[in-house]
């Protein structure tokens, strides 16, 4: 299995075998080991959620060592675009009241960002929208990004993987990427006008968008179901693979958890689930030092 949890310093975190083994340390957040309470339980990192601003600083220290990666993080305000910036400087001027857990710096719009800086941690966030973390062990880059469903159908991945190539020299056939825990496609139902951009996006007959459960059938492991949809779903994962494969990316080396964030609540923040009056999780991706 690519993904695997493990429990850190009472933090449970999802994380990715290929992606350790290339040189990256990331963690894909849960609920668990954090101090919130009530909707935020426990481990919300969404700092605009309404949960008490010291709870959330808390649950990013512990989350962040947990994930063997040290503030500040650089973050973006996420808009549901495919703009994915390369990670600031962090000795550019800082904005009064910004956390230092930012750098003290404040976010730009767009929905993903990448790096070829050892030791600069990039996060998005995520509460059923994806989160996908990239890496290329041989230039040594690393990208993360939000793909909400705007995001899917305007193929950020494959922009990030576009980006890298444009600005560090990756070759795509170099990338891995790796897809979080987001919105399954047994449980991702949207409206016909939804279902129509993702066809135009990827075609009619890739599969992305799905009217009988038994279509969803075998693609990942323990998903399951019979029966016609009263309205459409979308598998945003297949989504993701396809934009990422069209990019260059080897399908081998485009891993998905199978992870549906409206199926486990009890583990993941889920908005169709709990709506606003929630939490967020987040993905976090900063390059190693190369071993000697």
């Amino acid at each position: 299995m690519s993904f695997f949890y493990e429990e850190r310093e009472g933090v449970l975190l999802l994380r990715c075998r290929e992606l350790l083994e290339a040189g990256a340390a990331h963690a894909f957040s849960t609920r668990i080991g954090g101090v919130s309470k009530g909707p935020f339980e426990s481990l919300n990192l969404g700092l605009s959620r309404g949960d008490a601003p010291e709870a959330v600083e808390e649950n990013y220290r512990r989350f962040l060592s947990a994930a063997g990666v040290q503030a500040p993080v650089c973050r973006v305000r996420q808009v549901h675009g495919a703009v994915v910036h390369e990670a600031p400087e962090q000795n550019a001027r800082p904005e009064p009241g910004v956390s230092p857990l930012f750098g003290g710096l404040a976010p730009r719009d767009g929905d993903g960002l990448m790096t070829d800086r050892v030791g600069v941690p990039l996060m998005v966030y995520y509460a059923d929208c994806m989160p996908v973390l990239l890496c290329d062990p041989v230039r040594r880059v690393c990208a993360a990004v939000h793909s909400g469903w705007r995001g899917t159908v305007l193929r950020i991945a494959a922009e990030a993987v576009r980006r890298m190539g444009e600005r560090y020299g990756s070759a795509p056939g170099d990338i891995l990427a790796a897809i979080g825990p987001s919105a399954g496609p047994l449980r991702y139902e949207v409206s016909e006008e939804v279902a129509a951009q993702f066809e135009a996006a990827f075609g009619a007959a890739s599969g992305v968008v799905l009217r009988r459960a038994e279509e969803a059938r075998g693609r990942y492991e323990g998903l399951s179901g019979a029966g016609e949809f009263v309205r459409p779903h979308v598998d945003l994962w297949r989504a993701a693979q396809r934009a990422l494969a069209d990019a260059g990316v080897p399908e081998g080396q485009i891993l998905i958890s199978g992870i549906c964030t409206v199926s486990e609540p009890e583990r993941y923040f889920s908005h169709r689930v709990m709506g606003d009056r929630r939490g967020n999780g987040a993905a976090v991706i900063a390059l190693e030092e190369e071993r000697g």
